[in-house]
């Protein structure tokens, strides 16, 4: 019909003219129809059948037919409607002549098609010459940095330009086998992946790293680095911290085995973070349950002023020096990019005085993430402090107990963020838990909520507030297992058929040797 349509004939027309003129077990493969007032002879089949008359000499038989019986034969001109159409895009790498050409080919093909064979060879690389790097990228970003991105920089020049991203290298970190041996790690310094590292790790090196080592690393561009219990002797104090402030995210985890952060190196990192950083987020955490991070050693205005630069700070079992924080606390609140902050088990005088102070800082957050220590649970100034913020967006909480705050103020705290995460060990009663529900089924300024089957009662709550509640949200993190009863889970999905802001529903994966909990018969078939 398209053919017909080219030709501009009518449907009558086209059939009183068509002749079969190749058959193959009595299927027609191959028809033509003259145009007498064109004096053009037309050829037509469809593409399964055009691939079977090429693989046989039928297609010459007929031009030597037409070359001998036509009067005009040496006015005679060939042409081919499909190419025909579109023959300014041949070079362009993608046009149907770049096809493989015929076994049989007519004497007219030879000199007006570009088949691969008669003319130049197509680039390999043809079929994706074309497409626009963000779809690369997004390509390249599931391949491994070794051997595949280290191949697709030698494939040409636009492929080289696009993995040379650092998004595409993100997370990229020196192999280990390059920690084991130095001579390995040597070689990497000489090689072209070197320069991709993103992701620096101190840690599991089998030998001193030395001021050479480090000067190497110093020409990185790197993205994030992790120090975790390395020994650091043989580095400068200075050229430590130079790499530390060198990135944008910097986690330091310590052990009490191995405490390898002498008092100097951390006033060295410090004096030049308040100077001049790159430094966008700083994670410092003790990885033991027992001791803490010792910062009164280091004078409280370089350490206030340090942190004042950073727009994320998170510290885990920290304790600072009398007088410490209070100085930090007034800084932050005068002048800060401080963005995000985290305070995880700190030392429990120092968290005492931190929730006094916090008052004028949390006003400027945007998240904020908190698990007191053992022996301090201001959970009702807390939640006053978050009522009264008008710029925090994001609260996760951890092993904390809500029990003692207000029913209506718990719930007006809640339904001002944007996004709650509450972690295991967060204590809360029916009557709380009732009340969060019921607020937010009636309107939240919540986007995410994390976790809800691990909400103390949320069984208790009724089916149709939940799924009210629920699907005001626009971000769902949920597994749907008990204690979230049936009725619960079938209200949430009829509601979701109704009205919804949920735009997606996240559960995490089972992990390994993960006992799923008992279910009932009905529950584990919805569930499934």
């Amino acid at each position: 019909t398209s053919t017909r349509d080219k030709m501009n004939i009518n449907e009558k027309e086209f059939n009183c003219y068509m002749q079969n003129v190749v058959e193959k077990n009595q299927t027609p493969l191959l028809c033509f129809y003259v145009n007498q007032a064109t004096e053009k002879v037309h050829l037509m089949s469809d593409s399964e059948s055009f691939k079977q008359i090429r693989e046989s000499n039928a297609i010459l038989e007929i031009e030597n037919i037409l070359n001998r019986t036509v009067e005009r034969r040496k006015k005679l001109n060939f042409s081919n409607l499909i190419f025909d159409e579109d023959e300014q895009s041949c070079q362009g790498g993608l046009h149907k002549c770049h096809l493989p050409p015929p076994k049989f080919q007519l004497s007219w093909e030879k000199s007006n098609l570009c088949y691969l064979k008669e003319r130049k060879p197509m680039p390999v690389d043809a079929r994706f010459a074309k497409l626009p790097p963000e779809i690369l990228r997004n390509i390249f970003r599931f391949l491994k940095p070794e051997p595949d991105l280290k191949n697709m920089l030698l494939v040409s020049k636009y492929w080289k330009s696009v993995t040379e991203d650092p998004l595409i290298w993100a997370g990229f970190e020196i192999p280990v086998k390059c920690r084991e041996n130095e001579q390995n790690l040597q070689r990497f310094f000489e090689g072209n992946l070197f320069s991709k590292v993103q992701h620096l790790v101190l840690h599991g090196y089998h030998f001193k790293l030395n001021d050479g080592h480090f000067e190497k690393f110093l020409s990185l561009d790197i993205a994030e680095i992790t120090i975790n219990n390395i020994d650091l002797t043989s580095v400068p104090d200075e050229l430590f911290a130079k790499l530390v402030n060198s990135c944008k995210e910097c986690e330091i985890r310590l052990h009490w085995s191995q405490p390898f952060l002498k008092a100097n190196k951390w006033i060295a990192i410090f004096d030049v973070m308040r100077k001049e950083t790159k430094l966008k987020t700083f994670a410092l955490s003790w990885a033991s349950s027992t001791g803490f991070i010792h910062l009164s050693h280091i004078p409280t205005d370089i350490l206030a002023q340090a942190f004042s630069r950073l727009e994320s700070l998170s510290l885990n079992r920290v304790q600072f020096g009398e007088n410490q924080l209070k100085t930090i606390c007034e800084t932050l609140t005068r002048s800060s990019n401080l963005k995000y902050l985290e305070l995880k088990d700190l030392d429990p005088e120092s968290d005492l005085v931190s929730m006094n102070l916090l008052d004028a800082v949390l006003t400027n957050l945007r998240g904020f993430s908190y698990e007191p220590s053992v022996l301090n649970n201001p959970a009702e100034r807390l939640m006053e402090l978050v009522d009264k913020s008008c710029k925090l967006k994001s609260l996760k909480l951890d092993n904390f107990n809500l029990i003692e705050v207000p029913p209506k103020l718990l719930a007006r705290a809640f339904n001002k963020l944007e996004c709650l995460d509450l972690v295991s060990g967060v204590a809360m009663c029916e009557e709380q838990t009732k009340e969060v529900f019921r607020v937010m089924s009636s309107g939240t300024c919540l986007k995410k909520l994390d976790f809800i089957d691990f909400i103390d009662h949320i069984e208790k709550v009724d089916p149709l507030i939940l799924a009210k509640a629920l699907n005001n949200l626009e971000i769902l993190r949920v597994d749907l297992r008990p204690p979230i009863t049936l009725p619960q889970i079938l209200a949430i999905f009829k509601q979701l058929n109704v009205k919804t802001r949920i735009k997606a529903i996240l559960r995490d994966p089972p992990e390994e040797n993960y006992d799923r909990p008992n279910y009932d018969q009905d529950d584990e078939i919805l569930y499934l």
